[in-house]
């Protein structure tokens, strides 16, 4: 299971022209992991969860994946505070032929993870 970042609040509001800087350093942070072997990050707009949701799908070595879920969460916790995060283990990403991230194949593949992650916390405090 993963563990969503806090949603944030007045005092992380998120600067539009500062979250393309804080994505990429993300982007960075992630790639950077011993135990990941690439890393994809989406944002999208989840209603009823909030405006807008931060999801990083991480692959990671399987002896090394608990440390690596908690390391990536952290990264999103302190590189991008003012969003509400999920971090997704994933056994791959899936990419075009050119190179280019199959973002919605991704998203639309790990969306009943998604689900389930978002809608957890919500039930065990019910």
């Amino acid at each position: 299971m993963t563990t969503p970042v806090p949603p944030h609040t007045t005092d992380d509001e998120l600067d539009e022209a500062d979250l393309g800087t804080r994505l990429l350093s993300l982007e960075r942070a992630l790639t950077e992991l011993p135990a990941a072997r690439q890393t994809a990050i989406m944002i999208g707009e989840l209603p009823d969860y909030g405006d807008v949701l931060l999801v990083a799908f991480v692959p990671a070595d399987a002896d090394r994946e608990e440390s690596t879920q908690r390391a990536a969460r952290a990264a999103c916790a302190r590189l991008v505070p003012a969003l509400p995060a999920l971090v997704i283990p994933v056994d791959d990403i899936p990419y075009t032929l050119d190179g280019e991230l199959r973002g919605q194949q991704l998203f639309d593949e790990m969306l009943p993870q998604i689900a389930r992650d978002l809608l957890l916390p919500k039930e065990m405090s019910a």
